[in-house]
């Protein structure tokens, strides 16, 4: 398995806060079965703002170590970017990059309301020759109102991850039952654990899994092959079907 999003690298965000949990998080993860790990610490404005370059400076002491306890698991850089005006400043200056310098570039948004920029911002990652992942966005307060707002996105070439916490159950029921009914339906294309530490949100990436082979077995395999091409940066199609309010609504 490979998992596209996670908080392992210690005290840079409200991941890992020793280099022994961040040790922990990653032997959990190979006993689930992932050989392959991008660590995507938050770029936050003012809030988290560990810039690329030196995050490399602090995932080698995670690389030292795994390779010290002989743990047999492929580390790989990334970040999880907050969707903002001052974005593409950070680009050029070398503060935020994309999933182990792919295509690909994984982003949040502010979690309780619609921000109609976030639109012009995808826009221009695509623009530039990137490709947006925007993570867990069954979590967002704004889309779990209205999932058709995911379409203004999709319209835009942004891909989705959904968390595998969601389709646990461990952000409360909604945040489950919105995941739920995008699987069900095809929609999306990537399940990652965004784990934050070893107790609280640790992964469950293969627990998602075999729930999401249950209710969508194409999804299942689709989802898993989405995130080797993200990789081996190859181009992920998207063919989704427009959402409409009282088909996604019934689960």
């Amino acid at each position: 398995m490979i998992d596209i999003h996670s908080h392992i690298i210690p005290k840079v965000d409200d991941g890992a806060k020793t280099i022994k949990e961040s040790i922990d998080m990653i032997k959990l993860s190979k006993a689930q079965g992932t050989n392959t790990i991008i660590a995507t610490p938050h770029y936050y404005f003012n809030k988290f703002e560990v810039k690329y370059f030196e995050l490399k400076e602090r995932l080698k002491e995670v690389l030292e170590k795994i390779k010290e306890e002989k743990i047999d698991i492929e580390i790989l850089l990334g970040q999880e970017i907050y969707l903002h005006k001052d974005m593409f400043s950070w680009i050029k200056e070398g503060y935020i990059k994309t999933l182990n310098n792919t295509r690909y570039i994984l982003v949040e948004t502010f979690p309780t309301y619609y921000e109609k920029n976030n639109l012009d911002f995808i826009y221009e990652l695509g623009i530039r020759g990137m490709v947006p992942i925007l993570a867990h966005p069954e979590r967002y307060l704004y889309i779990q109102k209205d999932l058709t707002i995911l379409n203004q996105f999709a319209k835009e070439g942004c891909l989705f991850q959904i968390d595998s916490g969601s389709i646990t159950g461990n952000f409360g029921k909604q945040s489950q039952k919105v995941s739920l009914n995008l699987i069900k339906n095809g929609w999306g294309h990537f399940i990652a654990s965004d784990s934050h530490g070893i107790n609280k949100r640790s992964t469950n990436l293969k627990t998602s899994l075999e729930i999401v082979k249950k209710l969508n077995k194409d999804y299942y395999y689709m989802a898993k092959k989405n995130s080797e091409l993200l990789i081996e940066n190859k181009e992920i199609k998207s063919e989704l079907e427009f959402l409409k309010k009282k088909k996604f609504f019934v689960f």
